[in-house]
């Protein structure tokens, strides 16, 4: 299996807290699906979205990305027709924290490993609450199950053959919630490691975990990015 990988390097032009660079970079990658008619009109779909990001790097000093400075951050899709829009709609963007002064779309080969790590907070809600450890592993594995079915339906154009039971174990890393900043508020997110079994279907889904990040916000904030 492959997937494709865009590695963007930004000029930053205004300094951004750590708990708002989701945000930041969120509305960057809507600037620029907005350029492209195909991203565009995914972007206006009340799908799954086949793509993540992670934050930028090097990582935040003093929990600050700071001004003046040049970082990078990668987008990840299983899908080529996603990577290329992008690839082409990036050159000469341009907004007021971020203005994009190289990028590189490399295909890779998806190397399967049965455990990953979110690099940025996960977000999963349940109702109108967002999932802490008092709700118990077994929640957050159940929603990362069902988030990578939804994903390789969308994918793969049918379900799987099993819809529960891909992920063998869910480890949570951090002791105490992690806030981020969204639009005019605050999201609770976490993170996690992820282990997967090693059968085909489980294959499937630790690939649509790695290319398309899990759980919610992926494609809005960077959320759920994993390694």
């Amino acid at each position: 299996m492959k997937y494709y990988e865009l590695t963007t390097t930004v000029f930053v032009k205004k300094t951004i807290p750590l708990d708002s660079i989701g945000f930041r970079l969120g509305n960057l990658v809507k600037g620029v699906m907005n350029k492209n008619n195909f991203l565009t009109e995914l972007h206006g779909k009340k799908t799954v979205k086949l793509f993540g990001y992670d934050y930028l790097y090097p990582r935040a000093e003093n929990k600050q990305y700071h001004e003046g400075r040049v970082y990078f951050f990668r987008i990840r899709t299983p899908l080529q027709e996603i990577a290329k829009a992008f690839d082409r709609s990036m050159s000469g963007y341009e907004d007021d924290f971020f203005k994009v002064i190289a990028k590189e779309l490399q295909i890779k080969k998806f190397m399967h490993k049965e455990e990953l790590y979110t690099t940025t907070p996960a977000i999963c809600t349940l109702k109108d609450k967002y999932w802490v450890k008092e709700f118990g592993i077994d929640v957050i594995k159940e929603k990362m199950e069902r988030n990578l079915v939804t994903k390789y339906t969308a994918f793969y154009g049918e379900e799987p053959g099993r819809k529960e039971n891909f992920i063998n174990y869910v480890s949570l890393k951090n002791h105490k919630p992690i806030s981020v900043k969204y639009k005019s508020g605050s999201l609770i997110g976490n993170k996690f490691v992820i282990g997967f079994g090693s059968d085909e279907e489980a294959i499937k889904m630790t690939y649509l975990a790695f290319t398309a990040s899990i759980l919610e916000k992926s494609s809005s904030m960077g959320s759920g990015f994993c390694i």
